[in-house]
């Protein structure tokens, strides 16, 4: 019986076009096989190429032959590596916050930070389109969630407004969000925490190594960095590695040091992966001259996109949606560019809304126009 009810779950995840499977790539960097398949990688967020990078891959090979292969447990069973601590104090002083606490990833760091902060009645405001590791947070805290429109400052202060709590309220944002590639309205955001006390939490994943002074991230490229309680950063994107970390007051990393159950119950990311960031975040420090490049890939895809007569979102990110429509005209895209030798997924319901499928494309500082003029021509032979 059991079997047979997960076979018509399966089945109708098939019938409506909603079935992953995981693709087969190996090569690096934007020329990669997929399935067998030679293809130019338009599905990365490797947005500054930082994965491939001689000083990022030397570090880590040097890190490796220095070290033991895994952590064996969570820092706080077997103990801090000297690694651990000189990345998080790296990471606080680049960042110019007070502390900053390592996990294994940017989705275990959203689970575990919003569950160890908020508690039941406490309020937590999270924008409609954050990620599903913020979603995720919050639910596990026990916290009552207010959902407010997306990017709705008007709607996120209603609802601040009618909401009355002697507990902790917390409004939490994406920077740039991941499917659409917009940007939060920090401004509103930290003047309405301000007005009605709350935190202002800012996932900074699609943001940091991009935008600011150094690529600080969305905060200090709007100057706004002192209206921002808590922000997290992944090793997972710009950074070209894995890993996360969550930067904050000392008393509230204190906090989610003892409270946080995916750090408390998580192996740590080996000591290795921590030399390697730093590596990283030297090249972001002193990389304006690769987000420039990048800059002008994304002008480069919006202007043929444009002149193509192909219906582009406003994004000025490197996340660059192109909005299909149904589940099945979005998969027969993806592997219609593929046979061409473009990979980009198709991203569908619940990933995004049911009518909103698309193709992800993501830019890289890696791409070459002949590539992106490339991609353009294909696109717009294959959504005819």
């Amino acid at each position: 019986m059991s079997e047979e009810i997960i076979k018509k779950r399966l089945s109708d995840i098939i019938e409506t076009d909603l079935l992953r499977e995981i693709p087969r790539i190996t090569g690096s960097g934007s020329r990669v096989e997929v399935n067998s398949k030679r293809a130019v990688l338009f599905c990365s967020n490797d947005y500054l190429g930082l994965s491939v990078h001689p000083a990022v891959t030397h570090a880590l090979s040097d890190a490796v032959a220095d070290a033991q292969a895994g952590s064996a447990a969570s820092r706080l069973v077997s103990g801090d590596r000297p690694e651990h601590e000189e990345l998080e104090k790296r990471l606080a002083d680049f960042m110019n916050v007070e502390r900053a606490r390592l996990f294994s990833t940017g989705y275990q760091a959203n689970l575990g930070v919003l569950s160890a902060l908020a508690q039941k009645g406490d309020l937590i405001f999270s924008d409609e389109l954050n990620h599903a590791s913020i979603i995720d947070g919050a639910r596990l805290s026990r916290a009552d969630v207010v959902v407010y429109k997306h990017r709705d400052i008007q709607d996120l202060e209603t609802k601040l407004a009618g909401k009355r709590t002697g507990g902790l309220k917390i409004i939490v944002s994406d920077a740039v969000f991941s499917m659409d590639g917009d940007p939060a309205p920090l401004a509103g955001l930290v003047d309405l925490a301000s007005r009605y006390g709350s935190l202002v939490y800012l996932d900074e994943a699609h943001s940091f190594g991009l935008m600011g002074a150094g690529g600080r991230g969305l905060a200090v490229h709007e100057k706004l960095d002192d209206g921002v309680d808590i922000r997290l950063v992944t090793f997972g994107k710009a950074m070209g590695l894995c890993g996360a970390a969550v930067l904050a007051s000392s008393h509230v990393i204190s906090l989610v040091t003892s409270t946080a159950r995916s750090l408390l119950y998580s192996t740590s990311i080996p000591a290795y992966i921590a030399r390697a960031a730093m590596a990283s975040l030297d090249q972001i420090e002193k990389g304006d001259e690769v987000r420039e490049r990048l800059r002008r890939n994304v002008r480069l895809f919006r202007e043929l996109s444009t002149a193509a007569g192909l219906e582009i979102t406003d994004s000025v990110s490197p996340i660059q949606p192109l909005i299909t429509g149904t589940e099945q005209r979005t998969l027969n895209a993806s592997r219609m560019m593929l046979d061409r030798g473009y990979f980009i997924q198709a991203i569908r319901p619940p990933t995004v809304a049911p009518g909103t499928s698309r193709l992800r494309i993501t830019l890289s500082a890696l791409h070459t126009e002949k590539q992106i003029s490339g991609l353009i021509e294909n696109l717009v032979d294959v959504l005819k």
